[in-house]
């Protein structure tokens, strides 16, 4: 099978614009991924806040002659405290999500390199 030049240069472009869409895609993934961690971060972070929290006004109802001020609000810690299974359940659709584009990405990029690279195997017809 020969093609025209036109063709396989055609043929070559889309592989290379493909390539670089699989690269845009790869960087919405990244980002992605970077926010869902950021998020479990800063979930973990707030957790061991209130555990300090619960510390340090138990110290203070220890030892009244310190005369500490509790800082703990319950109120905070209720709203802030989730049990992990339940954070797992929306955390595994936000993986899902990530492993998704991250396929995408993948795929896209093995494609437009097959595209790309193709070209070059099949001889071009002269007209």
């Amino acid at each position: 099978m020969k093609l025209s030049a036109v063709w396989l240069n055609r043929v070559e472009g889309i592989g290379l614009v493909l390539i670089l869409l699989s690269f845009f895609v790869q960087i919405f993934q990244n980002d992605s991924e970077e926010s869902f961690r950021n998020s479990q971060n800063y979930h973990i972070n707030k957790k061991l806040d209130h555990i300090w929290a619960l510390i340090e006004n138990k110290y203070a109802e220890e030892h009244p002659e310190k005369k500490l001020k509790p800082i703990i609000r319950l109120k905070s810690i209720d709203h802030d405290w989730e049990l992990y299974s339940k954070q797992a359940e929306e955390m595994e659709v936000w993986e899902n999500k990530i492993n998704f584009f991250a396929e995408i990405s993948t795929w896209i990029f093995v494609v437009g390199t097959i595209l790309a690279i193709l070209p070059k195997f099949i001889p071009e017809r002269n007209e």
